[in-house]
């Protein structure tokens, strides 16, 4: 499970990134950095997400990351 306000950026550019506030499953809902409009909040599959913890960004894919991080 993902954890509100984990912070995430897309696999592929261009690179958005973004605060997860909520999760659906195998998608979540984040707050975009740097949205241009009023409406921030954009749907992403967690495969096409990386989660950052520990200071650097780990993929998500079969949560392998939280082996690494230890979360």
């Amino acid at each position: 499970m993902w954890l509100k306000g984990d912070r995430v950026k897309t696999i592929t550019e261009p690179y958005i990134t973004g605060i997860v506030v909520e999760d659906l499953g195998n998608k979540v809902v984040i707050e975009d950095d740097h949205s241009e409009t009023d409406d921030c909040r954009l749907e992403f599959h967690k495969s096409d997400l990386e989660v950052f913890k520990g200071g650097q960004y780990h993929p998500v894919e079969d949560n392998t990351w939280k082996e690494i991080i230890g979360y």
